[in-house]
């Protein structure tokens, strides 16, 4: 099984993802960007303002993430690539290329299929802030909005779920009313 979690910062991904994976004793593929930073030499995107320095992070986030969900087998991803587009979209895409862009999309559109299914969270207004989170409910709009809009235009099927911190698993699976193949492993 190949589980995608999906949603702007504090929908509850990791937490879901995390509870997920135990429960069915799946591992959990998080998310490779303070890894692709710390290659670059860097803590965070504070202070960088070369478009070809944040170019080359964010390709390599999306290498990393699509390489450790192709080698394993069963995964429960904290993040899919569409997060990870709708940061592209939002931050990059305006300064790079169509040819670039469309390299990007159409990365992200072949390693969709690899996915059995994706929840998509939703936008919370109140979030905790945490200390490399936009906590600015607005600016978590505008990504929950992006994410949502382009599982809408790639024709990504999704289940959207309300997930309550600390809900029982059973219950969270039987109400997104998961096909049968899901039951508990």
């Amino acid at each position: 099984m190949r589980i995608g979690i999906s949603g702007a910062a504090g929908t509850g991904k990791t937490t879901l993802a995390k509870a997920l994976a135990k429960h069915h004793n799946l591992p959990v593929i998080g998310d490779p960007t303070e890894r692709a930073l710390r290659e670059h030499g860097r803590l965070g995107w504070s202070g960088i303002q070369d478009a070809a320095e944040r170019r080359n992070i964010r390709l390599r986030t999306f290498q990393i993430k699509i390489q450790e969900e192709l080698e394993a087998p069963t995964f429960i991803s904290d993040k899919t690539v569409v997060d990870f587009l709708a940061y592209w979209m939002l931050n990059q895409s305006g300064i790079e290329g169509e040819v670039r862009n469309f390299e990007v999309l159409d990365m992200v559109k072949h390693h969709l299929g690899t996915y059995d299914y994706i929840f998509v969270l939703p936008w919370r207004k109140e979030i905790t802030p945490g200390e490399k989170r936009n906590a600015n409910p607005i600016h978590q709009l505008r990504i929950q909005s992006c994410i949502e809009g382009l599982y809408s235009v790639l024709n990504c099927g999704t289940f959207r779920a309300h997930y309550t911190f600390g809900e029982d698993l059973d219950t969270f699976l039987d109400r997104t009313l998961l096909p049968p193949k899901w039951q508990r492993i």
